[in-house]
């Protein structure tokens, strides 16, 4: 009988160690007392060690949910989207099948007309009246034409280049008259050494003719044409500007005497010439 009581002693004690608390609620752990400190380590851990086991079930729970902020999902980029080289080859063959009258019109726009453009413009193209006696002056193979006609250099004469030790060439151009074009130009052609190597500047009463004049000249085999700008009595033309920049000598008013004998030879000349 004393070991059967005793027995059934120990069961209800173990029962009651291993039923759960009455309480709904999990034991509120108090916080640790400060004369823990004075105490062995061992104790002192205690509370922290049960504070942990409550919540080691949770951690798994929030890693394998993991959630982004509205902030950080506004900010992020939006994806690329990837390029398909195959499909954009594919679409161009088929615009050259469909359109090869358009491909080959833009293929001799870029690779003739283009260039030569270019190569026109870079040889005749307007100056101004100040950089043209610049080239009148640095340029032994510079020269000056006056497109202009007679009675327009009776009233305003073509500027003596005396001091450059050169002469003005004066030959009228009537861009009404078609077939006195050639004949312009020969004549011309006739008066330059090596017209490959010469360059022109035409000269006008205003712009006038002159930028037709320089592509007629490098058409027809002159290394360069400037036309001037302004001519001789247009804005920034050559008397406008004369005042402040050029040396009295190459000045022009209106004519009150009669040329030198040398700028008259020159001219009556030309005139021969182009008459014949």
């Amino acid at each position: 009988m004393g070991w059967m009581e005793s027995s059934s002693s120990s069961s209800v004690q173990l029962q009651l160690y291993l039923s759960p608390s009455s309480s709904s609620h999990p034991p509120i752990l108090k916080p640790p007392n400060i004369l823990c400190a004075f105490q062995s380590p061992a104790k002192c851990l205690l509370p922290l060690k049960l504070a942990r086991s409550r919540h080691r079930y949770l951690l798994p729970l929030v890693l394998t949910h993991p959630f982004t902020l509205p902030a950080l999902a506004a900010d992020s980029p939006p994806q690329l989207q990837k390029i398909n080289l195959e499909a954009i080859v594919v679409s161009i063959d088929d615009f050259f099948i469909k359109y090869p009258f358009f491909v080959t019109l833009v293929g001799v726009i870029w690779l003739v007309l283009i260039p030569l453009a270019q190569y026109y413009i870079s040889k005749f193209k307007y100056t101004s009246a100040l950089a043209a006696f610049q080239k009148l002056r640095d340029d032994p193979n510079a020269a000056l034409l006056d497109i202009r006609d007679h009675k327009s250099v009776a009233f305003l004469p073509t500027p003596d280049l005396t001091l450059l030790n050169k002469t003005a060439l004066h030959l009228h151009f009537d861009d009404q008259d078609d077939s006195k074009t050639m004949l312009f130009v020969n004549t011309l052609l006739h008066n330059f050494q090596d017209p490959s190597n010469a360059v022109v500047c035409v000269i006008d009463n205003f712009d006038g003719n002159s930028l037709k004049v320089a592509e007629l000249l490098v058409k027809n085999g002159f290394k360069e044409a400037y036309a001037i700008k302004g001519g001789v009595r247009g804005k920034k033309g050559w008397q406008e500007i004369q005042e402040d920049v050029f040396p009295p000598s190459v000045h022009v008013y209106q004519k009150t005497k009669i040329k030198s004998s040398k700028q008259k030879q020159v001219n009556e000349k030309l005139e021969t010439n182009f008459e014949n």
